[in-house]
């Protein structure tokens, strides 16, 4: 049991992280659009 236990914590952490990266990936490239997009203008 402890095991499987730890498995899942292993992959519920493995997901937190993946989705923080890929928000903090999506926020900084929507910055940096954004930015490009207001200097142009």
């Amino acid at each position: 049991m402890r095991r499987i236990i730890f498995r899942f914590i292993v992959a519920v952490a493995v997901v937190v992280v993946v989705v923080v990266t890929a928000v903090s990936v999506t926020c900084t490239y929507a910055n940096v659009y954004f930015q490009q997009v207001l200097l142009h203008r």
